[in-house]
């Protein structure tokens, strides 16, 4: 975006076609609303993860108080060696090894989950690293509105009902503008295909905050 300063893409202003424009005041609240959206979707973003970190800290702090609490215990008494066992009152070895035994695999079983949680959160993240550096490759270069929408094609998810979009239909501020929202509506999460993978799903947010980015950016030329 470095260089150009308008939604053409080159120095200097232009001319406003007042017969179709939008007033300045509306484009600015609308901007202003669109800029806070993405601002709450970001906080909420910072959030989740900012609370998956400390459930993380907790649960690593809490199995290391289990692990030191287990040392040295190595039977049911919590002592060592084995126990006289009382055959009036006591309960059979062979259930008392069954529950044992049940107990040690529903603890396997949740410990098993706690793992792909968290495994599963660390591929999202992933994932979510590798898809903001392609858009971020993608924009490069790319200094102006117009050049957003005429190279969109590029990047959207595989099924997005979006059309190419030439430099010589987004001539005028209104051309802009039609394309602009368009585009909204055709990559927003919510319009991606039911097939859509989780990696679709970030790339079209991706994307999609980089449109509206670009817009707030054109109004200001403006």
């Amino acid at each position: 975006r470095q260089g150009k300063k308008n939604m053409r893409g080159v120095d200097g202003p232009y001319e406003w076609d007042e017969s179709g424009g939008v007033g300045a005041a509306e484009e600015q609240q609308t901007a202003q609303a669109m800029q806070a959206t993405v601002d709450n979707q970001r906080k909420q973003r910072e959030a989740q993860e900012s609370d998956r970190d400390n459930k993380r800290t907790i649960a690593t702090e809490i199995k290391a108080k289990v692990d030191k609490w287990r040392q040295g215990k190595k039977n049911m008494r919590g002592v060592d060696g084995p126990y006289e066992w009382d055959e009036s009152g006591g309960v059979g070895a062979a259930e008392e090894q069954q529950t044992a035994q049940a107990m040690q695999a529903t603890v396997d079983n949740q410990r098993k989950q706690r793992e792909a949680q968290e495994s599963d959160r660390d591929n999202k993240r992933t994932i979510a690293t590798e898809i903001k550096a392609k858009v971020d490759k993608w924009r490069q270069g790319k200094k102006n509105m117009r050049a957003i929408l005429s190279t969109l094609h590029e990047i959207v998810p595989p099924g997005t009902k979006w059309e190419p979009v030439g430099l010589a239909k987004l001539l005028q501020p209104t051309d802009v503008k039609k394309a602009y929202r368009k585009a909204l509506l055709v990559i927003h999460t919510d319009k991606l295909p039911e097939t859509a993978s989780a990696e679709d799903q970030v790339l079209a947010q991706e994307v999609f905050d980089a449109v509206r980015e670009a817009w707030a950016a054109f109004q200001h030329e403006l």
